[in-house]
């Protein structure tokens, strides 16, 4: 499945994407795009899905250091709630 990215027109100059769960490597109760290294999925899951998640927003990224890449790419926070 391919990584959901939700993006803005009133960001449209500049690279940019909210990614959602959809997409990613991680199983389990962590099913899906968990970019989440403080949680206690495989640490090899997460940096697949950060790496799935830069090469979603920015396409051709190496991802050579992918959680710098990631922070570059991204503000790092999660949001969670109940829908």
């Amino acid at each position: 499945m391919a990584v959901e990215v939700i993006q803005s027109d009133v960001l449209r100059t500049v690279a940019h994407g909210f990614l959602g769960r959809k997409g990613g490597v991680s199983t389990g109760i962590y099913a899906g795009l968990n970019v989440g290294l403080g949680s206690e999925d495989a640490r090899e899951s997460v940096i697949q899905n950060r790496l799935l998640g830069v090469q979603s927003v920015l396409p051709g990224d190496t991802g050579a250091c992918p959680s710098v890449s990631f922070c570059r790419c991204c503000a790092g926070r999660q949001c969670h709630f109940a829908r």
